[in-house]
């Protein structure tokens, strides 16, 4: 579930910086032509779709894969129910209890994209709590320094504000020893502080009027909503960016608000209260609140739009644009499919390029829709394999040449395990494993130290020299023969190619051995198109075998 909503997350924040991206080009013009509450709404609805993760129901187009060797050991032999054999002639070989086995096996599961998902939580968890923590403490800190102002007077002032604005829920009014610029505070209980310096009954009105027009429109909840959806996606400079050109219009559009149909005079007796209380504030910005808190660009801005008298548009059309175009982006969330790219290759196409698999080589897919359907026919299946490779390789009458590659592990021809599911359906082995062809001994080391040759014509892209007892391919060889073709040879105790050597088909690359999650000598054989695995079979068996 964490996977799920982090690719939301991810899929959500690709796609909404697109749009925040364009609003900031456009965010001259949009200050010039249009009201300054035209942008907080454009900025709310962007918010609300950041904090909405949509998940592609269908398959991405992009996948952006993991570098190569990574994608290579997602793919690992988990043979939880078995335990290897101590053997002294081969010290590769590893003795593990069962609980060990099966704690390991829970470790590989953990694959870089979770580790990723739960970094981006604990991100989100720490920096909403931070900024709630330092809202809650400020509070604290602001009414332990504060008094109820009884001042008739004062009270009075603020009585007709609330009049005059529309609003009739009682708002409590504070004098702060500890402030030097007003505030408004408080979601549920609201809260006007005011600075403890000497005021004029106008500079007192011009203050109320600023606060009360934040509280009628909702200001704290935007900045709360603004802060949510910077914590969920604190990863995305753009949406930090996004937060602080939000604070911005904000200001800009309550100071709009306040001096609708004002006189040029009653516009610069406002800036002048303004500019007093920027000045004096050197405090530093406290979240949730409405306090003056701007940068030189900032002030000179909004002392310009004080000024202006210009009549703009209402911005309608312009709004209908951005939410479509934030409803639009949820149907192109799925573009690009980071999870499925660090999800197990067997349903990663490599360098997102898709190729139709051989008529025969079944992939996973495949199987899983066979096993599903008919669960006798898959077994069948995977019986009838064996019988099929003794036909072939076993036989003097074989032809060979209608075979496209080399069996790998020559003169052994026994199937420990086959592709498909093992177990009870619930793991899916996505190669062959070769071993003795010694049914009365199926522990038997004979297999130990014999060649592993190319099964084709190839170059060596990647060779793993060091390995953890109990995990991964061990020592493993990977040829890449063209095509999007490229197969995979592990759990080896020797390689004798380098990466970057060519090889021809049937040249010794490496011998059998029994490292990484192994239960004994084989060789674990895959075969690869476009990064995806595929049946063996379909290249080691003539189209015709039966």
């Amino acid at each position: 579930m964490l996977n799920e909503l982090f690719q939301g997350i991810i899929n959500t924040s690709l796609a909404v910086s697109a749009i925040i991206l364009l609003v900031m080009l456009l965010l001259p013009l949009l200050h010039k032509f249009y009201r300054a509450r035209v942008n907080c709404l454009i900025w709310a609805i962007i918010a609300i779709r950041l904090l909405i993760p949509v998940l592609p129901e269908n398959p991405p187009a992009i996948a952006i894969p993991l570098d190569r060797e990574m994608e290579f050991f997602w793919q690992q032999e988990e043979n939880i129910g078995e335990i290897p054999q101590m053997n002294q002639e081969h010290p590769v070989q590893t003795v593990r209890t069962e609980r060990s086995v099966q704690f390991k096996s829970k470790l590989d599961e953990i694959s870089p994209f979770t580790l990723l998902a739960a970094v981006w939580l604990a991100g989100t968890v720490l920096f909403f709590l931070h900024g709630m923590e330092s809202y809650v403490r400020t509070r604290k800190r602001l009414l332990r320094w504060s008094v109820t102002i009884q001042d008739k007077q004062v009270c009075g002032i603020l009585e007709e504000c609330k009049k005059e604005l529309g609003i009739r829920r009682n708002i409590a009014l504070y004098q702060c020893s500890v402030l030097n610029t007003p505030i408004l505070m408080g979601f549920f209980s609201p809260r006007i502080l005011l600075p403890d310096v000497a005021l004029t009954e106008k500079q007192i009105r011009c203050i109320l009027l600023h606060e009360l027009t934040h509280y009628r429109r909702r200001d704290l909840w935007m900045k709360l909503l603004v802060m949510t959806a910077g914590s969920v996606h604190w990863f995305n400079p753009l949406v930090w960016l996004m937060g602080k050109k939000a604070e911005e219009d904000i200001e800009t559009a309550c100071d709009a608000a306040v001096l609708h149909k004002s006189s040029g005079a009653e516009r610069r007796e406002y800036g002048a209260v303004i500019l007093f209380f920027i000045q004096a504030n050197h405090h530093t910005h406290i979240p949730l609140t409405t306090n003056f808190f701007e940068n030189r660009h900032q002030i000179v801005r909004r002392f310009e739009k004080i000024m202006e008298t210009k009549k703009k548009h209402n911005g309608t059309l312009c709004m209908a644009l951005v939410l479509a175009a934030a409803i639009g982006s949820m149907t192109l969330v799925g573009f690009v499919d980071v999870q499925a790219a660090n999800a197990k290759p067997a349903a990663v196409p490599e360098n997102g390029v898709t190729v139709v698999s051989k008529d025969a080589a079944k992939t996973r897919q495949e199987q899983e829709e066979l096993y599903r359907k008919d669960k006798k026919a898959y077994e069948a299946q995977q019986e009838d394999f064996q019988k099929r490779v003794l036909a072939v390789y076993d036989s003097s009458s074989a032809d060979l040449q209608a075979v496209q590659m080399v069996w790998p592990a020559p003169g052994y021809y026994n199937i420990r395990m086959p592709y498909g599911f093992r177990y009870d359906g619930t793991d899916f082995h996505v190669g062959i494993d070769i071993a003795d062809f010694l049914e009365n001994d199926p522990d038997s080391q004979e297999i130990f130290g014999k060649d592993v040759v190319a099964a084709q014509d190839g170059t060596v892209v990647h060779v793993q020299t060091e390995y953890t007892p109990g995990r991964g391919y061990g020592l493993c060889v990977i040829l890449d023969h063209g095509d999007h073709l490229s197969t995979l040879y592990g759990q080896l105790s020797k390689i004798t190619v380098e990466e970057g050597d060519a090889v021809k088909a049937g040249q010794k690359i490496g011998e059998i051995g029994s490292t990484g999650f192994s239960t004994g000598p084989h060789l674990h054989f895959e075969v690869r198109e476009a990064g995806q695995a595929v049946d063996p079979g379909a290249y080691l068996l003539p189209d015709d075998a039966e």
